[in-house]
């Protein structure tokens, strides 16, 4: 049985297509009680279908990072991230990144944190793309759980066509 994945997307109804006939039904998202049915089509067609609740594409990963926590006051301009060009080579990774989207970023620590949510982070780390595209972003901490952090991102640091490239690669 195939599985399709929706993204809500800020959006009021999802369109569920048939992956036999491509037969297309739109459902509006009040309805959905579960994040996860089966959907029969009038082809007779049986599939599963998977809602996400969140706004962008989240691509899973396994990318090796460095993260550290700065003190941020409200009305203040966030710091330029930039790190010297060679300093993820030189440090040693204390992050790995399992998910990546145009908002957010979810990584699991490598060391221990004191790491708690509405933290400031800043995160750094090379795509796994042919050019080894250098990541930096400003980050708040949204989620924890053990060594799991969820961050929002704050600020792309203008790099967000060479991330959307990646995203769909």
């Amino acid at each position: 049985m195939s599985k399709q994945k929706l993204i809500i997307g800020g959006r009021d109804s999802i369109t569920v297509t048939c992956p036999e006939c491509r037969h297309t039904k739109k459902i509006p998202v009040y309805s959905l009680i579960k994040r996860s049915f089966k959907a029969r089509c009038t082809c007779g067609n049986l599939f599963e279908v998977e809602v996400e609740g969140r706004k962008k594409f989240r691509k899973k990963t396994e990318l090796d990072g460095f993260f550290e926590k700065f003190h941020h006051q409200e009305g203040e301009k966030f710091p330029v991230v930039h790190w010297e060009t060679t300093f993820v080579h030189f440090k040693k990774p204390n992050c790995l990144i399992e998910n990546i989207s145009m908002n957010g970023i979810g990584f699991k620590t490598l060391v221990a944190h004191e790491l708690s949510v509405n933290d400031y982070v800043r995160l750094k780390t090379r795509l796994d793309d042919s050019a080894k595209t250098l990541i930096e972003r400003n980050l708040l901490v949204r989620f924890v759980r053990n060594n799991y952090i969820g961050c929002m991102v704050l600020e792309s640091g203008g790099q967000d066509n060479k991330l959307a490239w990646y995203m769909l690669s």
